[in-house]
């Protein structure tokens, strides 16, 4: 996804160098266009913003494509990705709900009982996990004598 990434802002710089340096270029033949006196002098200068608006557009036109493709790339492998994480929650919750199933039967349970409390087994496992996250980070406060 990084190549991807990678691609899709390098295309965006690009359009926005092109799109500056249209401007800047632009500009200045509009500065020379204002301060020509002579009517063959404008008319060679209109021509060349003429042509370098075509050249500019097509430029411009041809780098929004490559932004726009960039962009789809990006996101397709950005989804494939995160269906990827999802498939990886899901085969860990499988294993966890398949372990508390070994576990519920080994301590006496029925099997067809088990998919009504997995929820609320479910949800215990997250709490202890939690609780054991908290408590691996912090600390012991030696001082506090019991």
């Amino acid at each position: 996804m990084a190549n991807e990434q990678e691609q899709l802002q390098q295309a965006t710089d690009n359009l926005e160098r092109i799109k500056t340096d249209c401007k800047v270029r632009m500009n200045a033949l509009q500065a020379h266009l204002k301060a020509a006196t002579y009517e063959g002098q404008k008319a060679e200068i209109q021509q060349d913003i003429d042509q370098l608006k075509i050249v500019f557009d097509r430029a411009i036109e041809r780098a929004e494509i490559n932004q726009t493709k960039a962009e789809a790339e990006y996101l397709v492998q950005k989804s494939a990705q995160d269906a990827g994480s999802a498939k990886l929650r899901a085969d860990r919750e499988e294993e966890i709900k398949n372990n508390a199933l070994r576990e519920w039967v080994r301590a006496g349970g029925e099997p067809a009982q088990f998919e009504s409390a997995w929820p609320s087994i479910r949800q215990s496992v997250l709490n202890e996990r939690v609780i054991n996250a908290l408590v691996g980070q912090q600390k012991p406060d030696l001082s506090i004598k019991l």
